[in-house]
């Protein structure tokens, strides 16, 4: 006996096919026709690969969005360029690669920076002369200072 969908051989008298559960006759059913190919298993549909593609496209902007916000910010503060207070021929660029030049009347020295903008400190790094150091952000007079300097910021 063959069950009368999927064609499953079962035992004489088997009410239900435990393959595909469609009711049987209780007369024997002919062996299934083996020249048919077997039922196919659903395919997946155009429209859940296109749910799917849709889904990962969306997350891989979602991440690119996120470290954007994360590098494209993390130093944009306190970019601009800076005047000293006590001595005006004396400025710093502060770019957004987080490069900078610190300019005085016929020199300019280039230099490396970041900013913690929890701590509100930017530090920098001058490798060429062995100088490093911090200055402080205060963006309610829009001032960067350590002990003996104190800039301020005169364009963005």
């Amino acid at each position: 006996m063959y069950c009368t969908k999927c064609g499953k051989q079962l035992e004489e008298g088997t009410a239900f096919c435990p393959n595909c559960g469609t009711a049987q006759n209780s007369a024997e059913s002919p062996a299934p026709d083996m020249d048919c190919p077997p039922p196919e298993s659903p395919a997946v549909s155009k429209k859940g690969k296109k749910k799917g593609i849709l889904i990962a496209i969306l997350a891989i902007v979602l991440v690119g969005v996120c470290i954007a916000v994360f590098w494209g910010t993390r130093g944009d503060a306190i970019v601009g360029k800076w005047h000293d207070l006590d001595n005006p021929t004396v400025y710093m660029n502060l770019k957004s690669d987080h490069t900078g030049e610190m300019v005085s009347g016929g020199w300019a020295v280039k230099f490396t920076w970041d900013y913690d903008k929890a701590s509100r400190l930017m530090s920098y790094d001058f490798s060429g002369l062995n100088i490093s150091g911090t200055m402080r952000y205060d963006p309610d007079t829009d001032t960067l200072s350590r002990s003996d300097l104190t800039m301020v910021r005169v364009s963005k």
